[in-house]
């Protein structure tokens, strides 16, 4: 069988393949690996400055309405002062209106927390350290299948696996 090139289409679909595989790859494992290693972070004592719920839109066929938690927090590394938003890595920005108050229910504004920071760069930081189950799923997901469409784009360039994608014709019968 004689090998082919690709047509620009073809190209155009691996070089999808490829871009939306690397940043899933790069965002979730990232994320993933964050959270891995904020579970050895040391803390501050930190205050909740804001602890609200806001609508975050609207959207699919039935018009369903997402929320954020809004929670926000103050606290202090070697005597400079920081504040953050991340409740933990990988935490989706929208939520169910029960699931976004339980979120800021959690975390009542003046209540005292403590802040998970990177050391290297204090203004880094999370109020749950570690791997967080729902955070978790999602990254290791999106990494995953980052990486799943990196190996497709990867096997389509050096294996010519796009005609195998592509129906077959099948031989005459004698």
């Amino acid at each position: 069988m004689a090998k082919r090139g690709y047509n620009r289409a073809e190209w155009g679909v691996i070089a999808v393949f490829f871009i939306l595989g690397l940043a899933g790859a790069g965002l979730g494992g990232g994320s993933f690996y964050r959270g891995l290693v904020s579970g050895a972070w040391p803390t501050a004592p930190g205050t909740i400055t804001r602890s609200d719920v806001e609508t975050a839109g609207t959207g699919g066929r039935h018009g369903v309405t997402a929320y954020r938690a809004r929670v926000e927090y103050a606290y202090e590394v070697g005597g400079e002062s920081y504040t953050g938003d991340r409740l933990f890595f990988g935490s989706p920005e929208r939520y169910s209106e029960t699931h976004a108050h339980q979120w800021a229910n959690r975390y009542r504004l003046g209540a005292e927390v403590a802040v998970a920071y990177e050391p290297a760069a204090p203004e880094n930081a999370v109020l749950r350290p570690g791997l967080v189950w729902e955070g978790a799923t999602f990254t290791l997901a999106m990494a995953i299948g980052g990486f799943c469409l990196l190996a497709v784009a990867t096997l389509a360039i050096t294996h010519g696996l796009w005609p195998l994608l592509r129906r077959r014709e099948r031989p005459p019968e004698a």
